[in-house]
């Protein structure tokens, strides 16, 4: 199992399984997805906008960490664990809430 940390032009290498981590600011958010633009990260507080996005599903047994699910909204940005789904689809396990913590520039 491989793990990616980078943005859009990654996630096409991914196989069913692999695991992705990324950063997102949030653009749109659904009952069972997230979408935004990927983060890079500068350093341990600090992120730059890529031109690259997500989109990645999520349910009740993904885990959210430093929030609650109302702190999942337009504009917070999220730290995301996920994994490629044979559909295609990238499938969060863990949801970190790094809204208040980091800056983006």
């Amino acid at each position: 199992m491989k793990t990616e940390t980078t943005a859009n032009s990654a996630f096409g290498r991914l196989n069913p399984g692999d695991e992705a981590k990324l950063v997102l600011e949030l653009t749109a958010t659904e009952a069972n997805s997230i979408e935004g633009r990927v983060l890079e990260k500068i350093d341990e507080t600090n992120y730059r906008r890529t031109n690259d996005t997500s989109r990645v599903s999520y349910d009740s047994t993904t885990r959210l960490v430093m929030g609650k699910a109302s702190d999942v909204h337009n504009g917070a940005v999220v730290h995301v664990t996920s994994k490629m789904g044979n559909d295609r689809v990238l499938h969060a396990s863990q949801i970190v809430i790094l809204t208040g913590y980091v800056k983006v520039q």
